[in-house]
C-alpha cells in the first residue's frame, strides 16, 4: 500500500504520485517497470529504482540527458527505415520529437496516460484512492520526465504483441536484456513454428551466453540464487515464466553458445527446426534428468548439419555449430 506520502498535493494535482522518490513503492506497475527499463537500458545509475529512491539530479546531469536523448533521436531514426522490424514499428512511431527530455521536465507534473493495459491497472487505483466518479486519467500524477522515461521503456520493451520484463539484476541488464528481446521479436515472426519451449530455451541461453562472452560466469551462480522470472505483459495481463532451472541446465549442458548461434539464423528453416529440438531435449532434461532426449538431439543435429543441401545453404555456419556441440563433451547433469 502506498504510504501517506504519495497522496497529491495540490502542485501535483492527482491522487496518487509516481516520483523518483517512490516508484519502487509502485514496482508492482507495469509504468514503473517501463521507467526502470528507460534508466537500465540507457545510463548508469547506482543503484535500482525498485530498491531505493533515485537522485533525479543523477538523470538531470548533461551526460545522462544526452545519452537518454540520444537513445530517443536512434529509435525516431528507425521509425523512418523502411526496414525496421513491420511488429516493432508501431511502438516505436508512437516516440516524438516532443518526447526529449530536458532539465524543466523534472519539476512540472502531468496527468498520467494510460494506454493499453495501463489504464486497467490505474482503474483499479482510482477505485481504492481516487473516490466514486474519480475519472482514471486524474487519479495519478508524475513529473513529466517519469513520463516521458515510461514511454521510452515502452519503445525498448516492446516485441511486437507484448512487453518484455526481466526480473533480473538490475545492473546485469544492459548485459543480456537487447539479446532476448531480439530473439523474442524474432521469433513472433514464425510463431507458427516455434515452440513455447523454444522462447524460453532460447532466452536462458542468450542470458548465460552473453554473461559468458562478457567475463561474467561468476555472475551466473548469482542468477541461480536469486532466479530469474520472465513477464510476457499484454492488455489482458502478464505471464510470468521462471527461467531459473532452465538457465542452471543451459549452462551445465554446455548447449548456451550452440542456441545462441542457432537464434542467430532464425530466418532459415533448418535453424528453426533445430531449435525447436534442442529446446524440447532441455525441457526434458529438466524435468526427468535424464540425458538420453539430449544424446538423441546431438546425434540428430550432426547428421542434419552434415547434411550436403543444409551446409549449402548455412554454409560454414553448419561446420561452426558442429563444432559448438563438441563444446558438450564433458557435460553432466545434477539431481
Amino acid at each position: 500500500m502506498p504510504s501517506k506520502k504519495s497522496i497529491a498535493d495540490k502542485e501535483t494535482g492527482g491522487t496518487v504520485v509516481i516520483n523518483f522518490d517512490n516508484l519502487y513503492s509502485y514496482k508492482y506497475l507495469s509504468y514503473s517497470w517501463f521507467v526502470r527499463y528507460a534508466l537500465a537500458l540507457t545510463i548508469n545509475v547506482p543503484n535500482d529504482p525498485f530498491e531505493g529512491s533515485i537522485d533525479p539530479a543523477l538523470i538531470k546531469s548533461d551526460n545522462a540527458l544526452k545519452t537518454i536523448n540520444e537513445k530517443i533521436q536512434e529509435l525516431l531514426s528507425h521509425s523512418k527505415k523502411s526496414k525496421v522490424n513491420s511488429v516493432w514499428k508501431p511502438c516505436v512511431n508512437n516516440l516524438t520529437n516532443d518526447d526529449l527530455l530536458d532539465p524543466n521536465d523534472f519539476e512540472a507534473y502531468v496527468k498520467i496516460n494510460t494506454d493499453c493495459f495501463m489504464n486497467f491497472e490505474f482503474k483499479e487505483y482510482t477505485r481504492v484512492f481516487g473516490g466514486a466518479g474519480e475519472k482514471t486519467g486524474n487519479a495519478v500524477s508524475v513529473p513529466r520526465a517519469i513520463a516521458k522515461l515510461a514511454k521510452l521503456g515502452k519503445a525498448l520493451t516492446y516485441t511486437g504483441e507484448s512487453y518484455l520484463f526481466l526480473d533480473i539484476d538490475f545492473l546485469l541488464q544492459r548485459n543480456v536484456y537487447n539479446l532476448v528481446n531480439f530473439f523474442v521479436r524474432s521469433i513472433n515472426k514464425f510463431k507458427k513454428e516455434i515452440s513455447n519451449a523454444t522462447k524460453l530455451v532460447g532466452s536462458a541461453a542468450l542470458i548465460v551466453d552473453a554473461l559468458r562472452k562478457e567475463g561474467l560466469s561468476t555472475r551466473i551462480k548469482d542468477l541461480l540464487e536469486r532466479g530469474v522470472v520472465m513477464y510476457d505483459v499484454t492488455d489482458s495481463g502478464a505471464s510470468m515464466i521462471d527461467l531459473t532451472s532452465i538457465i542452471k541446465h543451459v549452462n551445465n549442458l554446455r548447449l548456451a553458445s550452440f542456441i545462441h548461434s542457432l537464434t542467430m539464423l532464425i530466418n532459415h528453416p533448418i535453424a528453426r527446426d533445430l531449435l525447436n529440438k534442442v529446446s524440447e531435449a532441455v525441457i526434458t532434461y529438466t524435468n526427468t534428468h535424464s540425458l538420453l532426449p539430449v544424446y538423441e538431439f546431438i546425434r540428430y543435429a550432426i547428421t542434419t548439419l552434415g547434411n550436403e543441401e543444409v551446409r549449402k545453404e548455412l554454409g560454414d555456419r553448419s561446420h561452426d555449430l558442429i563444432h559448438e556441440l563438441s563444446m558438450m563433451g564433458g557435460l553432466y547433469h545434477e539431481y
